[in-house]
């Protein structure tokens, strides 16, 4: 997107009004990405998506060998450096499958994407016998839709191809997290099983609660439950631990031996690469405590559907669209941008690059959290200036969006 175009989308009366927090840097950043087809005709009514910025960072991944019930498959521990990125606050939902799925766009793999794929969605429930209706289809209390649950019943290859038309509904690039972006932002900065610590309870998450805690908080409701309904860790992010299974771009592997250090998804490339296992992370709404535990790994064929595997995407600002989905690992190894390259690297005046100064705003990851109305929003800056950083930015293929969520979390 231009600079114009950005000021111009900026400047509409009509747009919400949005400040970026400079004094609490350690909130989560995020913007909202509204899911309306070309020409945005219905934008008021449609669903939307919240991305997360997640800091770049180190972690050890993978279980130590002292933690309780942990796999063989969860090690070796290994220290990984991440590059910066954004992730979906939670699982796509059945409301945002269902705006992208029916978008006209050209497919990744001529793959046509059902409206209601989900096995917890009403269409599923037409026809089954009385018992099973009164078990599993049912709506919560409070709902009337199940359109804030998770999209369930989607293949590997059918998250892929959500991806690419989303990328193409938006410009930007999404793709599925690799097993190293997924595991750190669930963490969020801790070094426990879970994020919330050593244990979970019911009132945590949506798993199989009662066969392990017998004094637990809350009810198995033996069923995927709404986004958000559980408390989100450090970082913003809900459903990391339960609901559904979330898929990663990662091919399988037995072990951490030769793993990636950096944030790369593990790849096998041969003529049967689409056709191998490929990792999924979380645990379920069927799952035991030790399932959802933060480490804990699975996996499942590309284009097995289950009522418990979902996906959650992430958004990586370095790459294209079509370099995200295609994931061949060149776009994490760019020859014109590091993650800490300093602002003063790019063709900036020297009054903004003193604004920035002032803001603490010193590497270009500093900006992925910024939208363009938060260029504004830093003193000094102005529109000249948001302008500049806007084009400045496009010539390493950067795009900032236009608006930051009004959300804070």
């Amino acid at each position: 997107m231009s600079a114009s175009a950005t000021r111009q989308a900026a400047a509409d009366p009509g747009a919400a009004s949005f400040r970026f927090l400079l004094s609490h840097r350690r909130r989560s950043q995020g913007y909202r990405e509204a899911l309306a087809g070309p020409g945005g005709s219905d934008l008021a009514n449609a669903p939307s998506l919240t991305m997360l910025w997640i800091p770049p960072g180190r972690f050890w991944m993978g279980s130590p060998a002292e933690e309780a019930e942990r796999s063989e498959d969860e090690g070796p521990q290994h220290l990984v450096q991440l590059q910066g990125f954004f992730i979906s606050q939670t699982p796509i939902t059945q409301a945002q499958w269902r705006a992208v799925a029916e978008l006209d766009e050209q497919a990744l793999w001529r793959h046509e994407l059902k409206p209601n794929p989900s096995f917890f969605h009403p269409d599923h429930w037409q026809g089954q016998d009385g018992a099973m209706k009164a078990r599993l289809g049912r709506l919560l209390a409070g709902e009337t839709t199940t359109d804030d649950r998770p999209v369930e019943c989607v293949s590997w290859h059918e998250a892929l191809e959500f991806c690419h038309r989303l990328g193409r509904l938006t410009g930007r690039g999404y793709t599925l997290p690799s097993e190293a972006q997924w595991e750190y932002a669930c963490l969020a900065g801790t070094a426990k099983p879970y994020s919330f610590g050593e244990s979970i309870n019911a009132g945590l998450a949506n798993y199989r609660s009662s066969s392990t805690q017998p004094d637990f908080s809350g009810e198995y409701v033996q069923q995927t439950t709404p986004v958000k309904m559980f408390p989100a860790n450090a970082w913003g992010l809900h459903e990391t631990h339960g609901n559904v299974w979330e898929w990663c771009f990662d091919h399988w592997h037995p072990n951490y031996v030769g793993a990636p250090d950096d944030c790369r998804p593990w790849l096998e490339k041969d003529d049967r690469e689409l056709l191998k296992e490929r990792v999924m992370r979380g645990g379920s709404w069927t799952s035991e405590a030790v399932e959802c535990r933060a480490a804990c790994r699975s996996s499942s064929a590309p284009h097995a559907t289950d009522w418990t595997i979902g996906f959650r995407v992430v958004c990586l600002p370095y790459s294209t669209p079509s370099d995200a989905t295609r994931q061949t690992g060149s776009f994490f190894d760019s020859n014109r941008i590091s993650p800490g390259m300093p602002i003063h690297g790019l063709k900036l005046s020297k009054a903004t690059r003193q604004s920035f100064s002032a803001a603490g705003v010193k590497t270009v990851d500093d900006l992925m959290g910024f939208s363009y109305e938060d260029l504004l929003a830093v003193p000094g800056v102005g529109v000249r200036g948001a302008d500049e950083v806007t084009e400045a930015l496009e010539s390493l293929e950067i795009t900032l969006p236009q608006q930051r969520t009004s959300e804070r979390f």
